[in-house]
């Protein structure tokens, strides 16, 4: 009889540690899938209002930047919206959430820090933009004239005239309006992208011909992330980012002819 109780303790406590040891496995588990930097259930990719590159129309991002990302995109594993904003709130929602990503954002010294870069995406040049010889209607000492150079405020641009020892300068929140300043005389240098100032003028109709000057600059456009954007999204962001590169890349230039 003790021998058959002394077995059944026996037997008892085997099914006990047993059990036991299957809620540690499966909490185990549970806390793993909790805390693992797994990939987010919705991702944010943010671009910045940049005709053509990347635009809002009919109420729904558009350009040739938002064409890119989408072939990311389709690619993730997870929910995810296109927006559109202005450059200074672009790069401020991406620093402030780990669930977005900042699309056509030129690398410079002075955002280096800022961001984690994931990818370049392809190149765009730089230089002064003018009226057509002959046909400018003002002068240095015009009553019209505001400022010797318009520049998109923010951008690589104004970062460029700053570090030339440039003052006469006016900074505007959209090159639309360097454009206007522009086509009014009220400047008479756009400083800016040229594939932006051929969109902005074929689109607005602008009645006098612009001059474009040697290129003085040329950069790439980045795919970028917040520093603390969690190790194992950056990694697989940056394996789809580089085989839509390389889908894109033909893509990408057939588009930009169409804005020259």
């Amino acid at each position: 009889m003790e021998v058959l109780v002394a077995h059944m303790k026996v037997n008892y406590l085997a099914k006990f540690t047993r059990s036991i040891a299957k809620l540690i496995t499966k909490a185990t588990l549970i806390l793993l899938l909790v805390c693992a930097p797994v990939m987010a259930e919705k991702i944010n990719f943010i671009g910045i209002n940049s005709p053509p590159y990347a635009f809002v129309e009919n109420d729904h991002p558009a350009g040739i930047n938002v064409l890119w990302i989408d072939k990311v995109r389709i690619q993730l594993s997870y929910r995810s919206d296109i927006y559109v904003y202005p450059l200074k709130r672009a790069m401020r929602e991406v620093q402030s959430n780990t669930a977005s990503v900042l699309f056509g954002l030129a690398r410079t010294a002075e955002r280096e820090s800022n961001f984690t870069w994931v990818t370049p995406m392809y190149e765009v040049k730089i230089g002064y933009v003018t009226l057509s010889q002959g046909k400018s209607r003002i002068t240095e000492n015009g009553h019209k004239f505001r400022a010797k150079y318009c520049v998109h405020a923010g951008s690589p641009m104004e970062q460029l005239l700053t570090e030339r020892g440039e003052t006469d300068v006016i900074s505007l929140l959209t090159d639309e309006r360097c454009l206007d300043m522009l086509e009014q005389g009220m400047v008479s240098v756009w400083f800016t992208e040229f594939n932006v100032a051929r969109y902005l003028a074929k689109q607005h109709q602008v009645s006098t011909e612009l001059k474009f000057g040697k290129t003085l600059k040329s950069m790439l456009l980045y795919v970028a992330v917040a520093k603390n954007f969690p190790a194992q999204n950056l990694q697989k962001l940056e394996q789809i980012s580089d085989q839509a590169k390389e889908l894109n890349e033909t893509d990408t230039f057939v588009s930009l002819r169409n804005f020259q």
